[in-house]
């Protein structure tokens, strides 16, 4: 009978939280030794296992990024019995992972890592191809992708003590009837990392600082009618207290419309 490796009791691969404690253990038990071994762990991790010889080991994911673990086991036969699993801390700033050296089949049984790193790719293409994308920090609960309106409040301090600690913008709603939200640039949410659509306060998020933005929730726009933020803190074809122009249908739909989005630009 072949070794299954379990993470949190858990089959792998497995998301944990950074700075966790995570148990290591066998799914069938009842072999004569363990032989644990953490094969390789993200750049600037310390990680090291506790209790390598035990049924049930721990190891504390300190860094950003994936741990491939090997366990070797012994029935009191001839042969030895070794299997190898992944556990990884996904990235803050996009929520994808980062493969480990010497991964295989342990997240997609067709591609192995190369699922990741193609993934990962992607996104460095992506932001290469689209400027107009900037990540930061909402601080506040009810926006919605493509209407919410955006400014910047504040600074915060992200992967503190982390390889890639770093300062992000904390992103306010922007609303017409306060003048104080709108000095400086505004920015149109896209989409927040791990809720989507609707992002959580303190959720990092990616705000479009000017491009298209597309399928805005705007029924029957007119072709080329100009887009305003509002006074709720979205935007609309009628301005707010504050007439501040953000943008104009470059796309109309009965249900929605793509507009040209400029939170830079101050007049139209």
């Amino acid at each position: 009978m072949p070794a299954a490796i379990r993470v949190n009791a858990l089959a792998p691969p497995r998301a944990v939280a950074v700075g966790s404690t995570v148990n290591l253990s066998e799914a069938s038990g009842g072999w004569v030794s363990y032989d644990w071994a953490l094969l390789d762990r993200p750049e600037g991790s310390a990680a090291a296992i506790t209790g390598p010889t035990t049924p049930t080991p721990t190891v504390v994911a300190d860094t950003e990024g994936t741990y491939l673990i090997s366990l070797t086991v012994d029935a009191g036969l001839t042969t030895v019995n070794r299997t190898t699993a992944i556990f990884y801390v996904a990235r803050l700033l996009d929520g994808r992972r980062n493969p480990a050296a010497g991964e295989t089949i342990e997240d997609n049984p067709g591609r192995g890592w190369a699922e990741s790193a193609n993934q990962i790719l992607d996104d460095v293409a992506d932001l290469r191809k689209d400027a107009g994308r900037m990540a930061g920090i909402i601080n506040f609960n009810g926006a919605s992708a493509d209407f919410t309106m955006l400014y910047v409040a504040g600074t915060q301090v992200i992967k503190v003590g982390l390889p890639g600690e770093t300062s992000l913008p904390v992103f306010g709603q922007a609303l017409a009837n306060n003048a104080a939200t709108l000095n400086g640039n505004l920015y149109i949410l896209e989409r927040g990392v791990v809720n989507g659509a609707s992002p959580v306060t303190g959720e990092v998020i990616w705000a479009r600082v000017h491009g298209i933005a597309y399928a805005v929730p705007l029924t029957l726009a007119p072709l080329a009618a100009p887009i305003y933020l509002t006074d709720a803190g979205g935007v609309g074809l009628t301005a707010g207290t504050i007439s501040k122009q953000v943008g104009q249908v470059v796309q109309a739909r009965v249900n929605d419309c793509d507009i040209e989005f400029d939170g830079h630009r101050q007049g139209w």
